[in-house]
C-alpha cells in the first residue's frame, strides 16, 4: 500500500508541475473577438451658450487643441445693437447728470439709479458677448465633422458644435 501512495503522490506532483509549466511556457491567446465601440474616457460635448451666426472656425475637425484655444467665433447683430443702444443711453444719462448737477439737484438720484442700471446691463451684455467666442475648456482633439458646413448660418442657443475628446484614456464597450 505504501509504494502505491508514494507513486500516486509522485504522479500527482509531476502532473501538477507539467500543467503549471505548460501554462507558463506555452503561448495562449490573450485576445477575444467582440463587437463594440472604443470611446474616450473623458470627452466633452460643446454647445453654443448664446444664439449667433458662425463666422469663423479656428479649429478644424480632428485638430489637437489646448485649453483656452479658440474653437469657433460667432456674431449676434441683435446683441451688438442692444450694446450700442445701452451705450448711447448711458451717454445720455451721464449728460443728464451733468446738467442736473447745475440746474436741478432733485433729479440726481433717479439719474444715478438709471446710470447704475445701464452700467449693469452693459456688463451683462458684455458677458453674453464673451460667449460668442467658444474656447476649449481642456486639452484634447476637436471632433466636429460637419461644423464647417454650418459656417455663415444662424445657430440657436444649445446647439451641439462638436466634441472635445481627451486622448489620454480609452475604454471598450461591447455591444
Amino acid at each position: 500500500v505504501q509504494p502505491n501512495r508514494t507513486r500516486a503522490r509522485i504522479v500527482v506532483a509531476v502532473l501538477t508541475l507539467l500543467l503549471f509549466a505548460g501554462g507558463t511556457f506555452l503561448p495562449l491567446p490573450y485576445a477575444i473577438q467582440a463587437y463594440g465601440v472604443v470611446e474616450a474616457h473623458q470627452s466633452l460635448v460643446m454647445h453654443t451658450i448664446v444664439d449667433g451666426t458662425l463666422i469663423k472656425m479656428h479649429a478644424s475637425n480632428g485638430s489637437r487643441v489646448r485649453k483656452g484655444d479658440v474653437l469657433a467665433e460667432f456674431r449676434d447683430l441683435d446683441l451688438e445693437g442692444e450694446q450700442d443702444l445701452a451705450r448711447h443711453e448711458l451717454r445720455v444719462a451721464e449728460q443728464s447728470l451733468r446738467i442736473a448737477i447745475h440746474r436741478n439737484p432733485a433729479d440726481l438720484e433717479p439719474i444715478q439709479r438709471r446710470i447704475q442700471s445701464l452700467t449693469q446691463q452693459l456688463r451683462e451684455l458684455e458677458k453674453l458677448r464673451s460667449y460668442l467666442i467658444v474656447t476649449a475648456p481642456q486639452d484634447g482633439e476637436w471632433v466636429a465633422p460637419a461644423l464647417h458646413e454650418r459656417q455663415g448660418t444662424w445657430m440657436p442657443r444649445g446647439y451641439a458644435l462638436g466634441e472635445l475628446v481627451s486622448g489620454e484614456r480609452f475604454r471598450f464597450v461591447a455591444v
